[in-house]
Formats: structure tokens, sequence, C-alpha cells
């Protein structure tokens, strides 16, 4: 009788008494899941990501809400494809990680609108080398075209930048993407960069690395495995150790007690100001630790390496790491600013000019860096004598610091040393930034509030010299060009403090303001701006870390035990992991409907138990051709002959399709067809 009444209110049922003219029109139920459904998906994946295995509690299972983040993920692209169709400027950003290739891209059209993210996610397969990402890069293209021919012409045309790291193989691929003959993907693109966040590490480690002696103390300080930071790194019970020194120690440093390690990524050269940095502040606990390694662990190749560790510690080299830390310090800060996919482009050349001008005054005559920053704390810890034994053996007593340790002569010894190394980032920044590079142009637009304070003459000549620069470049009228830029400049300036935007962005809405009516329009002319504005809108924020950190997210939620996803499975999770922040929840969610109704069957809304729930399906064969499948076929085959093997204890079980394992009923008739001709029956 229940089975009836479910029966009644299906909607099978009732379309079929409401064409037979029994019962009136009903309401049909949605096709989709709800709006709310697929907004608190997305919530829940890019919130908190994780695993699937058990559904979303409210929503539903696996199955459903695997469907579910692939529609959301199949409309975050399909919207992308909406709007790169009006795009008239693409610059593309592409990394390569564990042999996987990610492309992000930023666009503008011609309107001045702009959006950023992910192209898609390629293994590299057994191709490597330029080759092999000239033809990555073509396969992404086209699955984030979707067949779409009209629309991957027309990407290909509008790509006027590519930025990669400075790899071989990386610039290679960008030339034969640029200028293979009739394999040209990007025969437009005008603009071939080496990464600029990239550059800026090249030129704070460059200079370091062609100074011996700051080479050698950073590495037997930092870098070497025999130094005891990274010995603390390493050894988590050395850290402890460490630890237990720093919250004993008289000096503290800001959150002492929270100090367990002195991390750094040797691959990262910005990395080393952490470990520098708490290594000065907490040079007593570090020693104390040395002393330990002597003490605890004589025998060892860790005693060994604390006790030279305490006989090379000197109060000059002390010293000289306390301004190499300081001037890490703001140097990572540099780094930091271009380490963003928000950076302000027009601002970077100001950002790196108050960055030497930094160094400049810390290294200048009377040494404003000693009354400052670690330079100051590693001053007045010196002037205290400290006394210790040094040895396995045979111990020898040492004394580090005490009154009259710093003079005059060693910190202008350490000045000369890094006013050498300035030099050499002087020459390094010209070279990773050179004069003629086109982002540089864009100098001119900067229209912050910091850009304001240091207007000089020379500045002002630069940026005409920036503006028939750009002028050239995009065949506009230069003339015209600095006359309409001055006419929207009070504009872009207010919209800039106001709004607290990039210069891109005050620029670009700095136009729409004056162009939305016809007697602004009139009065403001941007025939020569707009093309400028559109590529600035586009170049905006170039840079690889957003593929790079579009690198970790995916490793954070694609763990090992998942990585057999397939690249479309991958790349729809960084759609969803990385192009929803700044996108309408509810707009994504009606495009996931959309998704919904064209690939897939209505949901079930019942929440009752199935009717055939615990029974069997029938299996599609074509299914059961992988090593489950193989293996399971063998089995049952072995079970059927028999071999000449009779449990008499245990009989045989009959073959049963519910057992999971088990072949469908065909296959199982064939496998006994084929096991009776074994045996010879017929």
């Amino acid at each position: 009788l229940g089975n009836l009444r479910r029966h009644g209110r299906c909607e099978q049922h009732l379309q079929s008494l409401e064409s037979l003219g029994f019962a009136p029109s009903f309401a049909r139920k949605d096709a989709a899941p709800s709006r709310e459904d697929f907004t608190k998906v997305l919530t829940e994946m890019t919130s908190h990501p994780k695993s699937l295995s058990a559904g979303i509690h409210g929503i539903g299972g696996r199955r459903k809400v695997s469907h579910m983040m692939a529609c959301l993920g199949w409309g975050i692209f399909e919207d992308d494809r909406r709007f790169l169709r009006r795009a008239c400027c693409v610059a593309l950003f592409q990394d390569v990680r564990r042999h996987c290739l990610l492309v992000r891209y930023r666009a503008s059209t011609n309107d001045l609108q702009s959006r950023r993210g992910t192209l898609g996610f390629q293994h590299l397969g057994a191709s490597s080398g330029s080759l092999g990402l000239q033809e990555a890069t073509e396969k992404v293209l086209r699955h984030f075209c979707a067949g779409d021919e009209e629309l991957l012409q027309h990407l290909c045309r509008c790509v006027e930048l590519m930025d990669t790291d400075a790899a071989a193989d990386e610039m290679a691929a960008q030339r034969l993407l640029h200028s293979d003959g009739p394999r040209a993907l990007f025969p437009r693109m005008r603009f071939q960069m080496r990464d600029r966040t990239h550059a800026s590490r090249r030129i704070v480690a460059r200079p370091f690395a062609a100074d011996p002696v700051l080479s050698r103390l950073l590495d037997s300080y930092i870098w070497s495995k025999s130094s005891v930071v990274h010995k603390i790194q390493f050894s988590p019970h050395l850290s402890a150790v460490f630890q237990r020194f720093v919250q004993e120690a008289q000096r503290q440093g800001p959150h002492a007690g929270a100090i367990r390690n002195l991390q750094a990524r040797k691959h990262r050269f910005e990395s080393i100001q952490k470990p520098l940095g708490r290594a000065i502040l907490h040079i007593e606990a570090l020693i104390a630790t040395a002393l330990w390694l002597q003490t605890n662990r004589p025998s060892t190749q860790d005693g060994r390496d604390g006790a030279a560790f305490l006989s090379e510690l000197n109060e000059q080299d002390l010293t000289m790491l306390a301004m190499v830390a300081d001037i890490c310090d703001e140097s990572i800060a540099m780094v930091r600013f271009l380490d963003s996919e928000q950076h302000d482009v027009c601002a970077v050349d100001l950002e790196l000019q108050l960055w030497l001008s930094r160094i400049h005054w810390l290294l200048s005559e009377g040494l404003p860096i000693q009354r400052t920053g670690y330079t100051a704390f590693m001053i007045q810890f010196l002037q205290t004598a400290r006394g210790f034994l040094v040895g396995q053996k045979q111990k020898h007593p040492r004394t580090l610091g005490g009154a009259g340790s710093i003079t005059a002569e060693m910190l202008q010894s350490c000045r000369r040393r890094l006013l050498a190394w300035l030099h050499l980032a002087v020459e390094a920044l010209r070279a990773e930034f050179p004069a003629h590079e086109v982002l540089r142009g864009f100098t001119t637009f900067d229209v912050s509030q910091r850009a304001a304070k240091h207007d000089t003459e020379q500045r002002q000549t630069d940026a005409e010299t920036c503006v028939n620069a750009l002028a050239d470049l995009f065949d506009v009228d230069a003339a015209g060009l600095l006359e309409e830029m001055r006419d929207h400049a009070p504009i872009a300036q207010h919209i800039a403090q106001t709004l607290a935007v990039s210069s891109a962005q005050a620029w670009g809405e700095a136009v729409r303001r004056t162009q939305q009516r016809a007697g602004t329009r009139e009065r403001h002319d941007v025939a020569n701006l707009r093309p400028v504005l559109v590529r600035l809108t586009a170049f905006d924020g170039a840079t690889t870390s957003g593929v790079e950190q579009a690198f970790g997210k995916l490793e954070a939620f694609i763990t090992p035990a998942r990585d057999h996803f397939s690249d479309d499975a991958k790349s729809l999770h960084v759609k969803l992991l990385l192009d929803t922040s700044d996108r309408d929840a509810s707009a994504l969610a009606n495009l996931a409907r959309e998704e919904w109704r064209r690939r897939f069957a209505p949901p079930r809304q019942s929440a009752e138990r199935r009717l055939d729930a615990g029974v069997p399906r029938k299996r599609n064969p074509a299914s059961w051709l992988g090593e489950t499948c193989f293996l399971s076929s063998d089995r049952v085959f072995a079970r059927v002959t028999g071999c000449g093997v009779v449990d008499r204890v245990a009989k045989p079980k009959p073959f049963s399709p519910g057992l999971r394992g088990s072949l469908c009923p065909q296959e199982a008739q064939g496998v006994q067809r084929r096991a009776a001709g074994v045996s010879g029956k017929d």
C-alpha cells in the first residue's frame, strides 16, 4: 500500500493523469538543485576544503556533491568564456611544478573592465622542454575553449603579453608560441617577460653570492647542514631544546615563547630573513643550544659542529650578520610588494627607488643602521661579556663581547663591504628591470598618494619619456595622449584616494565617468588614452605569483591520496579554490544550475528510503575493463573451475551477483561456459 501511495505522488504518474485529463496541472519540480544548495557547497569547499566521501549534510552524498562541484567549476569556466569573447587584450602567466603546467590570465575589454582567472591545468606527460610546454599550453587553451574554434582564434589574437620565470625552457617556449611559423599560437604577442617577482629575489641574492665573505658567513651560520640553525630547523628534539632556552633567556625577543625553530627555504633567498633575524634576536639561546650539543652529544657530528660554532663565533661576524639582517628586512618588503597579483604595476618603479633610498640611508655616513633594528640589538648584546668553555676533550675558555669589543673601525669595515654589495645590487636592478621594459612605461599613470609625495622634476621628465614610449608602442599620438592624460589625471587621483583602488582601476573608472554621458564625452576625448589604458588594465599585477599560490592551494587540497584526479578534475578544483573569491556567489549558483540542467537528470527530492535500496544493479560490461575487473574475473574463473581442490568443511557458496567484487550475471554465465569447456563438459 505504501508503494502505491509513493507511485501516486511521483512525477510520471501525475503527468500521465494530466495528459488523460484526470488531474489538474501540477507544478513541475525544479530540474536542478536549489541556488541555496549550490551556495552552501561552494562555501563548504572554498572555506574548508575536505574529502567528499561523506558528502555534505542536508545536500547529498558523495556523488551528488561531486556533480554539484563540477557544475560550479563548469559554470565559472563558462562565465570566463563569455567575458573573454568581449576581451581585446589578454596577458598570460604560467609556471610548471612537478611536471604539471598551470596557466592563469588577466584580460581587459574595450570599456576597461578586467578579470583574472585560471585557464587550465595540464600534465606534461612524456613530453618535456620547450616543445612540451608549447604543446601543453595549446592543450590548455583548447580545453578551455571547449571546442569553440572561434573563441580559440579570438583568444590567441588577443594575447599580447606572456609572463614566465627565467628558466631556459620557459623562455624558449615563449619564442615558439610567438614565432614558430604556421604553428605560432600567439602571432600578435608583443611582450615576452621574465617574472618580476623572481627578478626582485635575484636582485638581493646575486650580490650576496658574489661576495666571498658574505657568502661564507651566510653558509656557515644559516645554510650549511653543519650550522646550528639548520640543525634546529630539522630536528624536533633540538627545536624543543632551543625553545626552552629562548624562554629561559633574559633577553627575550617578541613572542619568544612561540619560537620553536629557525625555518627557511633555501630555494627562496628572501626567506633567509626569518632564520637570520631570529638567530640575532635569540643569539643567547642559540649559543646555549650549541653548548648543549657540545655537552650532551660529544661523540657525534652534532656535538663537533656545536663546538666548531662556538670556536668560530666572534664580534665582527655577529655585527655583519646583524647588518645583513637589517638589509634583508628592507628587501623582503620590496619582494612582498611584487609577490601578489593585486600589486599596482604603476607603483613598481617608485617602490624600487624607495628601497634603494632606504638602503643608501642605512649605510650612509654616521651609519644610521647601528641605531635601529637588528644591528642596534646586537651591539647592545655585545656590550656585556659572556664566557663559556669550548672543546670536547680539552676545553678552553672563551669570552664573547665586553666593553670596547665593538670598535668604529669594525663598523666601518662592515659598512664598506655592504656598500660594495649595494653597488652590485644596483647593477642587478638595472639588468632585471631595464629602462626599455614596457611595464616601466606605465609609471607615469601612478596616481597614488605616495607618488604625489615623491613628485620631483626628474620624475616629471621621466613621465614625458614614458608617454612617448607608450605612444610608439601602441600607435597613438604622443601629444594627444599627454593632453588626455592631463585632462583625466585629477579625476583618477580623486578616485584613487577616495576609493583606495589601484592606479589602473582609478584610471578606468575616470574614463567611464567621462564617457557615460554625451555632454562629458564631447569635453573629454579618450581616442589616444583608451588603447593605452586597455593594456594597463590587462597588465596590472603582472606576476606568476598567482600561479605558484595556485599550486600551493592545489597541493593542500589534492593530497597524495587523491593524486589519481584527472587534469580536468584538477582544473575544476583550481577554479573553485582561486576564482570564486571575487565573484558573486548567487550568480555562480545560477550558472551551476544551468550546467546541471544541461548535463544531469533532475535530482531526487525524496528523503525516504529507496524501494530498490540494497538491490544490485546491472552493470555495464564496458565499465568492467579495469584492474579490479580483471582480478575479479580471474578469481571467479578459478572458483568455478575448482582446479580439483574442494573444501570439505565449508561448501562453496553459489555465485551471487550481489557479492562485492563479483561479475554481473551475463559475464558469470560466460565464465561458467568457458569453465565447462576447459573441463571437457558440454
